[in-house]
């Protein structure tokens, strides 16, 4: 994945906040949450790629801001109108439609304690053995941002036959089998192990800006992570695609608008100094190095 929603491999979203003595649940509703997603999970309509998908298909500026058990809730909704489980209406209303068709819950009160205490199975007994081909060059994920997301090994292919895929990103299917190949998901980026983490120089120049300045104290990561928010946020309403292309413009934006913000630098002197660059870029010839002078 090369999004937002790849937390644990994006730039800037700082240090995971370690909090001491940290509840279950840190509100009731929470709690509650979680019991929906479990009792409607029982309903067998969608199985847990298409589960994680629909997180990745919140939008990054809504995703940055909602909370762990927030984006719980929005899949939910999500999955189950899909489904056919709710109506829209019964959703926006909060109350069953009255003329729709009764039905029997899949999971009943009584049911679950022994369904938690059996837990999910780990391993599937099959009857197909698992096969191994040639060595192939397969993808794997990395932590790095969007131009080194992936990395290329040399690793025998192995497939298996099993009774719910991982790859579907959709309703359960039947038997089928699940290449090693499709790790991370996909199997159409490729790029080596020595690609760059940064596209270009001024990537890492404006990455290093925004955690020197945090560093010092000019602003939390919070702050931070509702910039680069709010930044990503005004580009989906310019109806700019999310693919991960534009990462550090965006980054940019709103690293020089919080920077506006905090007094540490003036707009007027930002604009005046990018447009002597862009007048130093005119006036350089081709091949030369542009310098400010």
């Amino acid at each position: 994945m090369n999004g937002i929603h790849d937390m644990g491999g994006m730039h800037g979203m700082g240090p995971v906040e370690i909090e001491p003595g940290e509840p279950v649940f840190h509100a009731p509703w929470e709690g509650r949450v979680l019991a929906l997603n479990l009792a409607m999970g029982a309903w067998r309509k969608w199985n847990i790629d298409a589960s994680r998908h629909e997180i990745e298909l919140i939008p990054p500026a809504q995703y940055l801001r909602m909370s762990y058990y927030e984006k719980w809730l929005a899949r939910l909704v999500a999955l189950a109108l899909k489904s056919g489980l709710v109506s829209r209406t019964e959703v926006e209303s909060g109350r069953p439609d009255r003329t729709a068709a009764k039905a029997s819950p899949a999971l009943v009160p009584a049911e679950v304690g022994p369904m938690l205490g059996r837990g999910a199975p780990a391993t599937r007994d099959v009857a197909v053995a698992a096969s191994s081909a040639a060595s192939r060059a397969i993808t794997a994920c990395t932590s790095s941002p969007t131009a080194a997301r992936i990395s290329a090994e040399r690793t025998p292919s192995i497939s298996t036959r099993c009774a719910s895929p991982r790859a579907s990103s959709g309703a359960r299917l039947s038997r089928c089998r699940t290449p090693s190949t499709s790790i991370c998901g996909t199997t159409t980026l490729s790029a080596l192990e020595s690609d760059p983490v940064f596209a270009e120089p001024w990537q890492a120049q404006a990455f290093a800006l925004a955690v020197k300045l945090s560093e010092a104290g000019h602003f939390t990561w919070k702050e931070w992570a509702d910039a680069l928010a709010a930044e990503l946020k005004r580009a989906a309403e310019r109806g700019e695609p999310d693919d991960g292309q534009r990462y550090y413009h965006h980054w940019l934006a709103a690293l020089e608008r919080l920077a506006a913000e905090k007094g540490l630098a003036d707009p007027a002197s930002l604009a005046a100094r990018k447009e002597a660059w862009a007048a130093a870029y005119r006036a350089t010839p081709h091949g030369k190095p542009v310098e400010l002078k």
